[in-house]
């Protein structure tokens, strides 16, 4: 049986198990524009879970506290009889694995971080078993378009339409800046001008004098004594018996 291109990806499920949340966002989102289906997590004790319900073909770990542990992970995935997949361990620049720890572990791939987009989908490519050129001419491709979709917005201040997606959504319509004044700020930006940072769309006078009008309904005496009740139970939900 022959798969396209698409339908190779469709069967490349990856699961991201990152203790950083903005570098798990970060690495979620690049591999989906090529094509991967994952799905992220943030707290290992959901991995049995996810091999249940996502069965995924690569587990990725990246982390050093409690939360992910990538060496923790590689221990326990090796003991896992549910998981027959491969695993890739991302470790900090400063931490080295010592040979008989690796040797606990259940690893096809070890990255030193931080890993470049680039590195990334050519390992997961490669374990997962898709062509490694096809792929990365697919990253390529979209960075391309993001930065021409980055110029246009700063140029014109205009959203242009997106392509189909993947999964053979319908496009939706542009979205256009109609504000003059916001497409010249982002045309100021483009041609690497200064802009001045007291310029902005609201009166500060105003907004101040609607902000006080706004205080004259306020009961700052109910408001100090629902801050002390809150603060009470906070106290008694945290102390120790």
């Amino acid at each position: 049986m022959v798969f396209t291109l698409r339908e190779c990806f469709a069967m490349a499920r990856i699961l991201l198990v990152y203790e950083d949340f903005n570098e798990l966002t970060l690495t979620e989102s690049y591999l989906k524009k090529v094509g991967f289906d994952v799905v992220g997590i943030s707290n290992e004790l959901l991995i049995n879970d996810q091999i249940i319900s996502f069965n995924p073909e690569i587990i990725v770990a990246y982390g050093k506290n409690l939360r992910v542990s990538s060496f923790s992970v590689g221990q326990k995935l090796k003991d896992n009889p549910r998981f027959n997949g491969k695993v890739v361990i991302v470790v900090p620049k400063e931490i080295r694995p010592a040979p008989h720890d690796m040797m606990k572990m259940k690893m096809d791939a070890i990255l030193e971080a931080p890993v470049k987009p680039e590195k990334m989908i050519q390992v997961l490519s490669r374990l997962a078993g898709i062509g490694q050129e096809a792929i990365a001419d697919k990253f390529n491709k979209s960075k391309l378009t993001e930065q021409e979709e980055e110029k246009m917005i700063m140029v014109t201040g205009a959203i242009p339409e997106p392509k189909e997606s993947l999964n053979g959504a319908p496009k939706k319509s542009p979205i256009a800046l109609t504000d003059p004044e916001r497409a010249a700020k982002y045309k100021k930006i483009a041609e690497n001008e200064k802009i001045d940072v007291k310029e902005t769309s609201h009166n500060r006078s105003d907004v101040k004098e609607h902000l006080n009008d706004l205080k004259k309904d306020w009961d700052f005496e109910e408001l100090e004594e629902l801050d002390r009740l809150k603060r009470q139970f906070a106290d008694a939900l945290f102390r120790k018996n």
